[in-house]
């Protein structure tokens, strides 16, 4: 991210990392509240936030990053917060899908794909996506996936307080 917006809004690119990293650790200190949220009303629900908020917010803060610290840490900042509510049940939740027989086959393989597929290809797609459609064409990207991760949330089942020793 930081690379992109220093490149696309030629914003500094010591002030685009610092951005990230800061709202990175803003994220990082949101996750133990995103951990209690969902102890009290359940994985689905903040999962569905963290994919369902941000499907509404992209396309609106990813336009009002300009060329100042603040118009990137800001935006950055408020959806990661909201994403941080998928990830910190994420391991949780696939924790409580899987019978303890194949809970380390069964969280591992599916994992390590999506993570190949989609976060490996996410920098060339980017890329390859400005380029040949402009920059709106990986926002779209970005959103449909959120949109599929929402109703897979959806779908999910309620794992809450599921008994781990199966």
């Amino acid at each position: 991210m930081p690379s992109r917006y220093a490149y696309t809004r030629s914003l500094v690119l010591v002030t685009a990392l610092l951005a990230s990293v800061l709202s990175n650790v803003v994220l990082i200190i949101s996750l133990p509240f995103w951990g209690r949220f969902s102890d009290r009303f359940g994985r689905r629900a903040s999962m569905m936030i963290g994919t369902g908020a941000p499907v509404l917010l992209f396309p609106l803060l990813v336009n009002t990053v300009g060329q100042s610290f603040w118009s990137l840490f800001l935006p950055a900042t408020l959806i990661l917060v909201l994403m941080g509510a998928t990830l910190a049940v994420t391991p949780a939740v696939f924790a409580e899908l899987f019978p303890t027989r194949i809970r380390t086959v069964g969280v591992a393989v599916p994992y390590a794909v999506a993570v190949a597929i989609f976060g490996g290809t996410a920098p060339y797609l980017q890329s390859w996506s400005n380029a040949a459609f402009g920059p709106s064409a990986f926002t779209i990207y970005v959103i449909a996936l959120l949109i599929i991760s929402t109703v897979v949330a959806w779908k999910l089942p309620e794992t809450k307080g599921k008994d781990l020793t199966q």
